[in-house]
């Protein structure tokens, strides 16, 4: 039986500083289209909950099939659609953190947990709530919907919305 234990990591260190979102086909990310959804009945997916403070808090749980980093690439994804559903250019990373289940050598689930703010400004957030201020900054939302959009695939919309449309 492989031992299962959790590790705890920082979330944009994770992303080793946003560098996915550099260029995916560089990061091997176009091997595997993966699946953009609200949380399924088995637990993955994204949920996002707007706070009394105005910002978001986004919950991505993935697994390991999908490949790694990708439950931030998900959570990322969804903070840069809240700031252009709220009508913003950009939003600021407060935080972030996840973890990874690993048994044996191989990766298991992954979990990825962020705050963001919707912004108009492309200023870094002058209220960071990380422990790693580094962690903290400001991100346009079109251009990480573009280079995270690539690697992922969309669930087309519910019939309901479709005979809506018409």
């Amino acid at each position: 039986m492989s031992q299962e234990r959790r590790r705890w990591v920082s979330g944009l260190a994770a992303l080793v500083a946003l560098g996915s979102l550099a260029s995916p086909a560089d990061a091997g990310l176009l091997a595997k289209a993966r699946l953009y959804r609200s949380t399924d009945l088995f637990g993955t997916g994204y949920s996002s909950k707007l706070r009394p403070d105005g910002t978001w808090k986004i919950v991505a749980n993935t697994r390991s099939d999908e490949g790694r980093g990708f439950a931030f690439q998900l959570a990322m994804y969804r903070a840069a659609e809240v700031a252009t559903e709220s009508g913003k250019r950009y939003f600021q990373v407060l935080d972030a953190n996840g973890s990874v289940v690993v048994r044996g050598y191989s990766v298991g689930a992954e979990y990825a947990r962020i705050f963001v703010r919707a912004s108009d400004d492309p200023a870094p957030p002058t209220d960071c709530r990380s422990k790693r201020p580094d962690d903290c900054r400001t991100l346009e939302a079109e251009r990480v919907m573009a280079r995270l959009g690539a690697t992922m695939e969309f669930k087309v919309k519910p019939l309901a919305d479709a005979h809506e449309a018409r």
